[in-house]
């Protein structure tokens, strides 16, 4: 059956488990480890050229889809998320050109908001919605979150009319 796995990977268990194939897309994964997980089984990585969690979604679905012969599929997903995001944003039009941070918490005593390039803030630009260019801005070069100090979340977060924020998980 399918399984979910994150943090350091352990090749024996993945090798035990004879799969079909292994996704490793939004992973992070490294040159090296895709040749040890492909003397496995056959790979998706995320498509060539993307940065490293900030592969788009739709060539992540396209990828994924096309490796078990499913391309077909794919698109009909596709097509079906692009109708319900047009769906949603019709029925909202306050989304459209509302400033929305995405933040994170990190931890419980640490906090960050995502850059515009980030899935995050993408999921909100398909509604319609922008990321303020000040949060950009606060990010290192090649980043795609910042981190926000405690004593500056409140002007940070005036930035925009809205704040999404996303919890840390409770093994975090």
């Amino acid at each position: 059956p399918p399984g979910v796995l994150s943090g350091d990977l352990n090749l024996e268990q993945i090798a035990a488990a004879q799969p079909d194939l292994i996704v490793g897309v939004y992973s992070g994964i490294t040159g090296d480890l895709y040749a040890e997980l492909s003397a496995i089984a056959p790979v998706v990585a995320g498509p060539v050229g993307s940065e490293d969690y900030n592969e788009p979604s739709r060539e992540m679905t396209r990828l994924i889809g096309s490796a078990p012969g499913q391309a077909g599929r794919a698109a009909e997903v596709i097509a079906e998320i692009e109708g319900l995001f047009a769906d949603v944003k019709a029925a909202h039009p306050e989304f459209v050109g509302a400033n929305v941070l995405a933040a994170a918490a990190w931890s419980s005593d640490s906090l960050g908001v995502y850059t515009s390039d980030d899935p995050r803030p993408t999921l909100l630009a398909e509604l319609g919605m922008v990321t303020p260019r000040s949060v950009d801005e606060m990010a290192e070069p090649g980043s795609f979150s910042a981190p926000v100090s405690p004593e500056l979340v409140g002007d940070v977060f005036d930035e925009g009319d809205a704040v999404v924020v996303i919890g840390a998980s409770s093994g975090s």
